[in-house]
């Protein structure tokens, strides 16, 4: 194990105290209606002020090349298919199925590098990579009662968010593989600004509602009862005591997410794409079972004990000396 996939630990550490943060808000406003516009506008905001610091702390500071704006765009404009597509999955189909596939969007820029780039890869390497896919699937698969079907919208939205989150890595992977070291706060910043003007027209055309039939939650209690009341005193009439409900678990993720992606992309540049997002995503898969079980003491079946041994031997495979 190198200085590398340590610093991929502490980026999955990170995740780990952002899932965290985002089961909280779920908690706290989770029932609001259109409270994810709100959730990612806020962290949006947060990881450009994070961003902008680091940018500032280096020696010559945020620079504006038009080449790395390119690649920032192309970052927003994945970070936001990603998000929309999830979340519109989530609500016409199953949840597990749309947390596997949208997962699984790292496989666009690990058959890029190999195909594009030339990166190389050994039998061990990919066996690694195999194993920590499979562990994503069993570590999905709780038995739940009540399945929902999954229709045409809901495969349109999946596919969104599975090329979105794909597009995404993409563009990061590729302008590192292009300026290896550099520009990592520069791509970052400016494509959360782009995030960040997308959902506030967002909060802004559909702004945060208490949910139809009254309170739920921790929601206030200053809110009105009922919808009627709601409606008489205007759509914006809650905007401010809802958007402020459970804010600072997304300030929280913010920072997690920025720390994250800040860590990521430095380190991406130094490993293949292949052990990167695998290896990523078994240190994901590992951490996410300890929070499951040890915060929120959650009930897990053997498939996702399986699951998670699966991953340690997967894990194993893409660190193990002389293998990557």
């Amino acid at each position: 194990m190198t200085a590398y996939h340590l610093l991929l630990l502490l980026c999955s550490c990170f995740g780990a105290a952002g899932e965290i943060c985002v089961k909280q808000y779920d908690l706290r406003a989770g029932k609001i209606q259109n409270g994810n516009y709100v959730f990612n506008l806020i962290l949006s905001l947060v990881s450009i002020v994070c961003f902008l610091i680091t940018g500032l702390s280096t020696a010559g500071g945020l620079t504006f090349r038009a080449d790395v704006f390119g690649y920032a765009v192309l970052r927003a404009v994945g970070y936001i298919m990603g998000s929309v597509g999830y979340l519109a999955a989530v609500h016409t189909g199953p949840l597990l199925l749309s947390v596997v596939i949208s997962r699984m969007g790292n496989l666009i820029p690990i058959f890029y590098s190999i195909l594009f780039l030339e990166e190389e890869v050994t039998p061990l390497t990919v066996l690694g990579a195999l194993l920590l896919f499979t562990a994503l699937v069993l570590f999905n698969c709780r038995k739940k009662g009540g399945v929902r079907r999954a229709g045409l919208r809901f495969w349109v939205f999946v596919f969104l968010s599975f090329t979105g989150n794909g597009i995404a890595m993409l563009a990061t992977k590729v302008q590192q593989f292009y300026q290896p070291g550099l520009y990592q706060s520069e791509i970052l910043f400016y494509s959360m600004a782009i995030v960040s003007i997308f959902f506030l027209g967002a909060v802004l055309v559909f702004p945060p509602r208490a949910p139809e039939g009254g309170r739920a939650g921790r929601i206030p209690a200053a809110l009105p009862e009922s919808p009627k009341a709601r409606r008489g005193s205007g759509r914006y009439a809650d905007f401010f005591p809802l958007f402020f409900t459970g804010a600072i678990f997304a300030v929280l993720y913010g920072v997690c997410n920025a720390m994250g992606n800040y860590i990521g992309t430095t380190v991406i540049s130094h490993l293949p794409a292949i052990v990167y997002y695998t290896f990523s995503t078994g240190l994901g898969i590992l951490l996410s079972f300890l929070v499951a079980r040890g915060i929120y003491r959650e009930k897990l079946g053997w498939l996702q004990y399986l699951g998670c041994g699966i991953a340690t031997v997967g894990l194993f495979l893409l660190t193990s000396p002389g293998w990557v």
